[in-house]
């Protein structure tokens, strides 16, 4: 399965609320309960342009382990999401606790939300745990943008004379999964198919926009594929 993630820059201070209740967690995982799989590697991801931020741990370390369970859960002929998630949230937690965090805290309810507002609480999450400011949303005209990137097939723009970021991934069956392959496999030997050891300059975007330092708001947009995979899109753009 192929999918295709761009990035993108040129978000005001939202205030943070509780993620201490958590909707799904890896920690109650059984082990072993995802083995490793010899499933293809998962949707894969290319990038477009972003800014290369300084001082961001690029990086991650991965757990292989758990990174091929996800790929066995999430690329399984029987599109689980709820498996998926919690595979890709185990591998999500395992790179993480390589940076010295604790595991993402999702809300309450979160595999209830609609597909484009988990892409927000999902980054807001990555964000918030680092210290970062949480951005904005709903952000309606960058919703929009973002809906339109995909209707076209192109990468969002955020608006001119802006600073913004973007980034689109196409092919993956939860946002969680999106949110892994952006934050923590989206370097050389990863699903970012434009990186490599001897091109690193596209190498960790999706990563560093996640990561941008600056306050402001976020849209984002999803397409429900034939196939029931999703194209989802971000597109943040800074207000200080």
């Amino acid at each position: 399965m192929e999918s295709a993630s761009h990035a993108r820059v040129q978000v005001h201070k939202l205030p943070v609320r509780s993620l201490a209740a958590l909707a799904i967690t890896a920690s109650g995982l059984g082990a072993g309960q995802f083995a490793a799989s010899a499933s293809p590697r998962g949707p894969e991801v290319v990038h477009s342009r972003a800014a290369d931020l300084a001082g961001v741990r690029r990086t991650p370390a991965l757990d292989l382990r758990d990174s091929r369970a996800m790929v066995g859960a999430c690329n399984s002929s029987a599109r689980d999401t709820r498996a998926c998630d919690m595979a890709s949230l185990k591998a999500i937690d395992s790179a993480r606790a390589s940076e010295g965090l604790g595991p993402l805290e999702l809300p309450a309810g979160y595999e209830t939300l609609a597909t484009a507002v988990q892409v927000v609480v999902v980054t807001n999450a990555e964000r918030t745990s680092r210290g970062l400011p949480a951005w904005h949303s709903p952000a309606a005209n960058l919703d929009l943008l973002a809906a339109q990137a995909l209707g076209s097939a192109t990468d969002p723009n955020g608006p001119a004379g802006s600073t913004w970021a973007a980034n689109t991934a196409d092919g993956t069956l939860t946002v969680l999964q999106a949110d892994y392959e952006w934050m923590y496999d989206d370097g050389p030997g990863g699903t970012n198919s434009s990186c490599s050891a001897t091109n690193e300059a596209p190498c960790w975007y999706h990563r560093d926009n996640i990561l941008s330092p600056w306050p402001g708001n976020i849209g984002a947009a999803v397409q429900h594929r034939a196939n029931e995979r999703l194209a989802l899109a971000e597109l943040m753009v800074a207000t200080g």
